[in-house]
């Protein structure tokens, strides 16, 4: 018995050696599947996060004084 049982993905994408590998039709660019998931994943989050509000809001000031000000440092 091996180590490692054998691949057998059922699923949507083939992941099991050798994976896909694709060119889109340029000689010097190759990129495998599983590779190309990650990718686009990482992609699709880098745009959401580009898109989502940030949590955060204006420090109220007033009655404070700010830092530098009123001769101290």
């Amino acid at each position: 018995m091996p180590p490692i049982p054998p691949c057998t993905t059922e699923g949507l994408i083939n992941l099991c050696t050798p994976a896909p590998t694709y060119t889109f039709g340029i000689p010097w660019f190759l990129i495998q599947l599983p590779n190309l998931i990650w990718f686009g994943l990482a992609a699709l989050l880098v745009v959401l996060g580009l898109f989502l509000p940030f949590p955060a809001k204006e420090i109220d000031f007033t009655g404070y004084q700010r830092p530098g000000e009123g001769g101290e440092s």
